[in-house]
């Protein structure tokens, strides 16, 4: 097993009061709409590879409120790692953030404070 497996992250407001279902709902556009985004990167080919989907590693993170998921978009932007807003429609909420298939590495210095959903 690799010790700096790839991943693709997903982090989900925890101020949503919304039932279990709509919540992962948001993860997995979250997921589907990064992994359209990044497509062409290398990381995401090799996270996709046929051969790798058995030992695919996805995470789910949790925040506190729309300002703090913001705050981690904008480090990952500044950090140079892809991720995107997923908005609920029609409600026109944003709820989760998928971020790029990235080192486990290259994506501790920016998510080591965030915890499980």
């Amino acid at each position: 097993m690799c010790d700096n497996p790839l991943q693709l992250v997903v982090i989900i407001r925890k101020d949503l009061d919304w039932p279990s279902g709509p919540i992962i709902s948001q993860a997995v556009h979250a997921s589907v709409k990064i992994l359209e985004e990044t497509k062409d990167r290398p990381e995401t080919k090799e996270y996709l590879l046929k051969d790798n989907l058995p030992l695919m590693h996805t995470v789910i993170l949790g925040v506190k409120s729309l300002t703090k998921l913001k705050n981690v978009k904008k480090k990952l932007d500044d950090g140079g790692i892809p991720s995107c807003i997923w908005i609920e429609t029609p409600e026109m909420v944003e709820t989760a953030l998928g971020v790029a298939p990235s080192r486990k590495s290259d994506l501790a210095p920016f998510l080591k404070k965030l915890r499980l959903f």
